[in-house]
């Protein structure tokens, strides 16, 4: 149904404008507490919150891909955060671990996961 109070849209004025303009638009009470509450923890006031929120949302569009990303790359940290791994650390950090580099006899004290695996991967010949 339309409103008959409503004004026609003057686009040539939006597109020849380089002042902000008011956008309104009627919630809920409880939304409209949430997004006030929402801006005070950011800092910001209602208007200022409600504006970031419309600008980014093509950013907000995006989480579901970035959401996968994070699952895809939690799955990939599981498989190196092995219990075997984890043994490995509480048993050598801050010892040192000796490996071979191009039949050079070297060493590193053993910080974290990181130099666990340097030292498992050093321990392959690859030829």
């Amino acid at each position: 149904m339309k409103n008959k109070n409503w004004k026609k849209l003057d686009i040539d004025a939006l597109l020849n404008t380089s002042n902000q303009v008011v956008i309104g638009f009627k919630s809920s009470p409880i939304l409209k507490l949430r997004l006030v509450k929402e801006a005070s923890a950011n800092g910001v006031n209602l208007g200022s919150y409600v504006r970031m929120l419309i600008e980014k949302r093509s950013d907000m569009q995006l989480l579901p891909a970035l959401k996968s990303q994070i699952e895809n790359l939690k799955q990939k940290i599981s498989n190196y955060e092995t219990p075997e791994a984890k043994a490995l650390l509480v048993n050598y950090i801050g010892k040192p671990a000796t490996y071979y580099d191009n039949g050079v006899k070297k060493q590193i004290i053993v910080k974290n996961l990181e130099d666990v695996f340097f030292v498992v991967l050093k321990s392959f010949k690859i030829n």
